[in-house]
């Protein structure tokens, strides 16, 4: 975007790619979606009998960090068995970007996502799409085992 002065008074405009537009609409879609979920969380939370514990807030983030950790280095070892190196902090920062669209309606845009980032490193789709589909069939998998 660049700053126009128009009689003193400052316009925006955009360039002439309308994918920037497209980009800059989904976002403020996909953020304005997110705080009103986020708000009705925090409206029910308000409106419930909720007690806090500092202690056990602290030790789940450890778990969630460890968890997602754990499931950026699956996702890494998948890829690095299919011929891609990006390497685990590459991984784990598109792991991490691509999991916020799990939070937009409908079931692809994490996976878009990936694809979009990993095409820019030169990955192909296909390859991010069958990446995608072993680590769903690994979670359906290892989901079905059953303790006795």
């Amino acid at each position: 975007m660049r700053s126009i002065n128009n009689n003193g008074v400052k316009l925006l405009a955009l360039t002439k790619d309308p994918k920037k537009l497209i980009g800059i609409i989904i976002t403020i879609l996909a953020m304005g979606f997110l705080a009103v979920r986020a708000y009705q969380g925090i409206r029910g939370l308000a409106l419930s009998n909720f007690s806090f514990s500092l202690e056990f807030f602290f030790v789940s983030v450890l778990f969630q960090i460890a968890g997602v950790c754990l499931a950026a280095a699956v996702w890494s070892s998948i890829l690095k068995r299919m011929g891609v190196e990006t390497g685990y902090i590459f991984d784990l920062q598109v792991f991490g970007l691509s999991a916020l669209g799990r939070k937009i309606p409908g079931v692809v845009w994490f996976a878009v996502g990936r694809m979009f980032i990993y095409e820019k490193k030169g990955v192909s789709k296909t390859t991010i799409l069958v990446a995608i589909s072993v680590k769903s069939s690994n979670t359906i998998h290892v989901s079905s085992f059953r303790h006795t």
